[in-house]
């Protein structure tokens, strides 16, 4: 884990999965209203909304269990 000193104290630098790091995920910048993606709880969705916030993007997905936002980076999304 990676650490950065801040102010005289230590803090976890959080980092998000990507393809870089062989998980294959997607990024912000490669998904698009109207996409297909699979989520391994959610399963397979439909792409309603992506809205670009700080360097990431909150994506609205309709899945078979309801509408979820989630952060691209921190989603862990596939394309399906």
């Amino acid at each position: 884990m990676d650490f950065l000193k801040s102010g005289g104290k230590t803090a976890a630098k959080t980092t998000a999965p990507s393809a870089a790091a062989g998980g294959g995920f997607l990024q912000p910048n490669e998904i698009s209203k109207g996409d297909q993606v699979k989520h391994d709880t959610f399963g397979i969705g439909k792409v309603l909304q992506v809205e670009a916030v700080a360097g990431d993007a909150l994506v609205a997905i309709q899945f078979p269990s309801g509408t979820k936002r989630l952060m691209a980076k921190y989603a862990k999304l596939r394309k399906a």
